[in-house]
């Protein structure tokens, strides 16, 4: 059994080296709300501007490379991009779950290939890719009687389902109701009481398999069957799902959702502040809001119960050992690391979308 202690650190601290936002006054740093981010192999970082359609990419200094992509729904073009990643040929993937496509790029931006999502998938996020071209991503899917599911799975390279790891069910929606008074508050209300405390997300680990389920309070590492996979047992006390959290949360999903469905623009602010209202959620949860790459190991964006400092950032190993950790005050949308070094997205103190890169320095 891999033990995963949360128990914080002190002896990391997150030391901003630059950030891009629209202060730059240059049109390639005016970035939309929903960014994605990833590192390529040759070490530049690709960032997915969901509303604009477009990826950046950038030097690790924060130094502007190049963009491309456009709106459209030809080859390669964007309609909704939801999710990046880079597949074992060392190609970018995006996955646009309007366009119902998977894209690849060369690292130069040059179109490649497309290929269609499986019939169902509503939505992408937290692609990654193993060595032998396997790919784990969650999804949410919607079956032939339109019941929706958020689900963890490995698919292969004709995007066939390979193995599921695990499915998370969501109550059934009427969509026969979708032009009556109330029915976006009530469908975003029975969303945010189904995964709230979390959905099934992974990452691939080298030659093992990472799967996270916050709603079941379980994770493992596992190489080939998850049921014989190692066992992460989380070291803390689960934080209470106070008015905070609950807002946070809440509208964090709210957003994926308004970014990935095409009634996107009926997820207004009054609709969501009416169904978190309205919704009644797991009094306890797991602290994690966030899983995500870091070089060979991954990390966690976790909610401490201290309003002053209300995030940390722990930092693990491949086998799941805890290497760094701190806390953590930057923006939280996107987060991708490596040793020694952060990348963030998301909205700073001044409420402008902003890229940083930080340095991480031990105390």
């Amino acid at each position: 059994m891999i033990f995963l202690c949360l128990w914080l650190l002190q002896g990391a601290s997150f030391q901003m080296d630059w950030q891009i936002n629209d202060e730059q006054k240059e049109e390639w740093a005016m970035f939309g709300p929903n960014l994605e981010l990833a590192i390529s192999p040759s070490n530049q970082l690709f960032i997915l501007d969901c509303l604009n359609k477009r990826i950046v990419v950038l030097e690790l200094d924060g130094t502007y490379v190049r963009e491309f992509g456009q709106p459209g729904q030809g080859p390669g073009e964007f309609q909704a991009p939801a999710a990046l990643a880079f597949n074992e040929n060392g190609h970018l993937v995006v996955f646009d779950s309007l366009r119902r496509s998977v894209s690849e790029f060369d690292e130069k931006g040059q179109f490649l290939v497309d290929q269609l999502l499986p019939q169902g998938i509503v939505s992408v996020f937290q692609p990654s890719f193993s060595q032998q071209g396997l790919l784990l991503m969650s999804t949410v899917r919607l079956n032939a009687e339109f019941k929706q599911s958020y689900s963890l799975d490995i698919y292969d390279k004709s995007l066939a389902i390979k193995q599921t790891i695990y499915e998370l069910q969501c109550p059934s929606t009427d969509w026969s109701r979708m032009g009556q008074p109330g029915f976006f508050v009530d469908y975003l209300k029975s969303q945010f009481e189904s995964v709230s405390a979390g959905v099934p997300v992974g990452l691939v680990l080298g030659s093992s398999w990472l799967a996270i389920t916050p709603a079941a309070q379980k994770g493992f590492v596992f190489s080939g069957n998850p049921e014989q996979g190692r066992e992460l047992s989380w070291q803390h006390q689960p934080v209470r799902f106070g008015d905070d959290q609950k807002s946070l949360r809440c509208r964090e999903l709210a957003q994926k959702i308004a970014a990935n469905s095409p009634f996107g623009n009926q997820v207004t602010e009054s609709v969501i502040r009416q169904a978190i209202e309205q919704s009644e959620v797991p009094a306890f949860v797991v602290p994690i809001a966030e899983l995500f790459p870091a070089g060979d190991g991954f990390g966690f964006l976790v909610v401490e119960q201290d309003k002053s400092h209300p995030y940390s950032l722990r930092l693990f190993d491949a086998q799941g050992t805890e290497i760094q950790g701190g806390s953590y005050a930057g923006p939280t949308e996107a987060l991708v690391a490596q040793p020694g070094r952060l990348f963030a997205a998301g909205f700073d103190e001044q409420d402008r979308m902003s890229i940083v890169g930080y340095s991480i320095h031990d105390k």
